[in-house]
């Protein structure tokens, strides 16, 4: 039985960050507690054996919002959301 929401990290990329030209697609990294899942923008990501995890996202123009979900057995979830910036 779980009652606390999960950890989660994210490393990269920081809210607010602008890509341009040679950048559009991006990697977005971070950490959760292990037995989690992770869904980036609702697609699963593959966590790694230690909780951490790294994904490839392809940018479209302009402002671009990336949601981050962290959901354990329990179905506790944690949530961060980045905004970033595609300049082409």
């Amino acid at each position: 039985y779980l009652k606390d929401n999960p950890t989660l990290e994210i490393n990269e990329p920081t809210d607010g960050q602008v890509f341009s030209k040679n950048q559009k697609e991006i990697t977005i990294s971070g950490k959760t507690d292990i037995g989690n899942t992770i869904t980036i923008n609702d697609r699963f990501v593959q966590i790694k054996d230690d909780g951490s995890f790294t994904f490839l996202l392809r940018l479209n123009d302009g402002e671009n919002l990336i949601v981050v979900m962290s959901k354990d057995l329990g179905g506790n979830s944690t949530k961060i959301e980045r905004k970033v910036t595609y300049n082409p």
